[in-house]
């Protein structure tokens, strides 16, 4: 699948070079104290396809990938998870062949997203809990390109690289039949 011969269409061909992919991750995992786990990863994934002669990333991948999750278990039935992803920069296939206003750069910004949730359980069997998901907010600015005139040339909706909606907050009450 080439998205990049032309940013008004998707061309399917069979492949006339290489295509690979390998992946490298590291994981630690750590009990900090009683009360306290720490875990952390880091993803490296080299996948790149041959699209027109040319060797090129696989676009809307990111080749570099970390985490980072704190649980922290308070006692009292209270815990407390936080997770940070920090996302590298992807490739976006071409646009070149749009005009100036449609086109989006070749390569989106790196970015963090971040999640947290508390909780309290009650015996085993009931828990409240209050979270947050994209708890920073960050998010796409334009996600579809000619989103405005969705019967235009243009309009394209295959390009979203992160997240197009915001922080979402959430809670609820859990309970577990036994």
């Amino acid at each position: 699948i080439d998205m990049d011969r032309s940013a008004r269409q998707v061309v399917f061909y069979n492949l006339k070079g290489q295509s690979f992919s390998n992946s490298a991750q590291l994981q630690a995992e750590v009990d900090a104290f009683s009360w306290m786990d720490i875990r952390l990863a880091y993803r490296y994934n080299d996948v790149k396809t041959t699209y027109s002669e040319q060797l090129l990333r696989k676009p809307l991948i990111s080749p570099q990938r970390a985490f980072a999750n704190v649980a922290i278990h308070a006692g009292k039935g209270w815990n407390i998870d936080y997770t940070i992803n920090h996302l590298s920069a992807m490739r976006i296939p071409s646009t070149v062949s749009n005009d100036e206003e449609h086109r989006v750069p070749g390569e989106s910004p790196s970015f963090f997203l971040s999640n947290a949730q508390v909780s309290k359980s009650w015996k085993s069997n009931f828990e409240v809990y209050l979270g947050g998901e994209n708890i920073f907010n960050y998010k796409m600015d334009e996600p579809i390109i000619s989103a405005h005139d969705p019967y235009s040339q243009y309009f394209d909706s295959s390009l979203a690289w992160g997240p197009i909606f915001g922080a979402n907050i959430y809670a609820g009450i859990r309970y577990s039949i036994k």
